[in-house]
């Protein structure tokens, strides 16, 4: 099903992205989480992040959903650019077709769900499943929630540890120096 986004749909649905005894399995959590926190949800429970969980099994790749649907699953889906276009050019999906939009929407969250199930297998047998249940996934909501908030410097105190630093970096080189 595919239902547009509004703010009535998002106080029904409140309810199930607050519940933690409900799984959210999903690509690109960290940006979900920050719009939906930006509208007074908190999301619970344990999250999957087909993104995310790529990045950990293989670093070295690009992480695109189309890429790993690809690499995977053997599949080519609808590219996002293709459908909304890019740059100045680029429409808002809520102006195309809803037939368009179903497609898209449908066809990626379907692939979403084969994805999450195929990666934590992988990531059982390759042993990063505790690390990314343990660590990636709740650093997910912490990046998140550090994007939409910032952080605050204690700058009088970063620049005192530089000073620190610097008058030990002078003494251990003239120790160096000494030993040479």
């Amino acid at each position: 099903f595919y239902i547009p986004f509004s703010l009535k749909i998002l106080s029904i649905f409140k309810v199930v992205f607050e519940n933690k005894n409900i799984e959210k399995i999903g690509f690109d959590l960290k940006f979900a989480i920050k719009v939906l926190s930006s509208q007074g949800v908190v999301i619970s429970g344990k999250l999957f992040d087909v993104e995310v969980s790529h990045y950990l099994l293989h670093p070295d790749m690009r992480h695109s959903l189309e890429l790993v649907a690809e690499n995977y699953l053997g599949i080519r889906i609808i590219d996002e650019v293709d459908l909304i276009g890019k740059g100045k050019n680029k429409l808002l999906f809520s102006v195309l077709e809803p037939a368009k939009i179903v497609n898209f929407s449908s066809e990626r969250a379907s692939i979403i769900f084969q994805l999450a199930d195929i990666l934590k297998q992988e990531m059982q047998e390759v042993g990063v499943l505790n690390l990314f249940e343990t660590i990636e996934m709740p650093l997910t909501v912490v990046l998140a929630k550090i994007e939409n908030e910032g952080i605050a410097l204690d700058v009088d105190m970063l620049l005192n540890y530089s000073k620190q630093l610097n008058e030990e970096l002078i003494t251990q080189t003239s120790l160096i120096y000494e030993l040479a």
